[in-house]
């Protein structure tokens, strides 16, 4: 797929919802979401920061889907059924979280991404991945994990540090300075990239 700007809507058809999404949730949150599509589109919304260059590289793979449901919350990198099909690498996303705990919502999506990137992998579609591994490590081994399995696995460091720096980047900052800062000039900038589409 070439794109030279890619909108968080191409996404759209990575996201699915349960048909039971809303009838199975809390009062709460069916109160907060009136339809499935309006989880969707807070989604949509809260992953705007992503640039362009992780989008296509993301919707150039057959593998990354999410589905947003009332039980399960876990990223699966193999196959799932879903429908008659099966999904790869997918982040099953609890909608419930996305208002006690949005770091912990976007989580999974965290792990898709960081399979996306290959981040300690040769291939890493990341510009510098030798640099950004190191760095990531450095940042994990002094400690700085938002969660208890963060603090015990660089993956998962990784992943709720890409939650967090969606949900709220300042927050995120005071926390893990270091750890956002590579974030910024890597993941979420287009310059982070091996190769960055035109016009952006």
């Amino acid at each position: 797929m070439t794109l030279s700007v890619v909108d968080i809507n191409a996404l759209l058809p990575r996201i699915h919802t349960t048909p039971d999404l809303l009838s199975r949730s809390s009062g709460r949150v069916s109160a907060h979401f009136d339809t499935p599509m309006a989880a969707v589109n807070a989604l949509l919304q809260m992953l705007q920061p992503l640039p362009t260059p992780l989008l296509q590289h993301w919707l150039r793979e057959a593998g990354g889907h999410i589905i947003i449901n009332s039980r399960q919350h876990v990223y699966t990198d193999g196959s799932l059924p879903w429908h008659g099909q099966s999904l790869q690498q997918v982040a099953q996303i609890n909608l419930a979280f996305s208002i006690s705990d949005p770091v912990h919502y976007l989580t999974p999506i965290g792990h898709l991404i960081c399979e996306h990137l290959a981040w300690n992998r040769a291939q890493s579609c990341l510009k510098a991945p030798d640099t950004f591994a190191r760095t990531v490590r450095r940042c994990f081994d002094a400690g700085y994990g938002l969660r208890p399995a963060a603090r015990q696995d660089a993956t998962a460091y990784l992943a709720t540090g890409i939650a967090a720096y969606l949900v709220d980047r300042r927050q995120f900052n005071i926390h893990d300075p270091a750890l956002e800062k590579l974030l910024h000039a890597t993941v979420f900038s287009r310059r982070g990239y091996r190769t960055a589409p035109r016009n952006t």
